[in-house]
């Protein structure tokens, strides 16, 4: 026996799938520009990251 797909739970479906993938359009899109205003940002010396040690401590980035 196969289970019958109603048209209305495939819209839904289909909805649904759309919105995740609209939401990680915009992450993938603002990504970038984020990492190149951290990168270029005198807090972080010309890094995107602050590195940490083991110990948890901040470590230079140069």
């Amino acid at each position: 026996m196969e289970a019958q797909i109603k048209p209305n739970s495939t819209r839904q479906i289909h909805k649904y799938v759309l919105i995740l993938v609209g939401i990680w359009t915009l992450f993938a899109a603002t990504l970038p520009i984020a990492y190149l205003r951290v990168s270029q940002s005198d807090k972080f010396s010309g890094t995107p990251f602050k590195s940490m040690n083991l110990e948890g401590q901040f470590t230079s980035p140069h």
